[in-house]
C-alpha cells in the first residue's frame, strides 16, 4: 500500500502462472466482485496478467481522508 499523487494504492503482485484477463470466466465471481467494491469505495481496480507471466491487482481511490461506508 502507498501513497501516489494524491491516491491511495493497494497493490498485489505475483510471478505465479498468470491467466488471460480476458479469457473465457469458469464461473467464478471473484474478479467481478473485486471490480464492484472498489467501485463501491470510489475507486478503481487495475488488472494486468498473461500466461506464465503472473498477475498484478491494484486498486486505486483519491486519497480524500473519507472514511469506508
Amino acid at each position: 500500500m502507498r501513497a501516489e499523487n494524491g491516491q491511495v494504492v493497494l497493490e498485489i503482485v505475483d510471478n505465479g502462472r498468470g491467466f488471460d484477463p480476458e479469457g473465457k470466466s469458469h464461473g467464478g465471481m471473484g474478479l467481478a466482485n473485486m471490480r464492484e467494491r472498489a467501485a463501491a469505495l470510489g475507486g478503481q481496480l487495475e488488472l494486468t496478467s498473461a500466461a506464465g507471466k503472473g498477475t498484478r491487482v491494484a486498486v486505486r481511490m483519491d486519497n480524500t481522508g473519507a472514511a469506508a461506508p
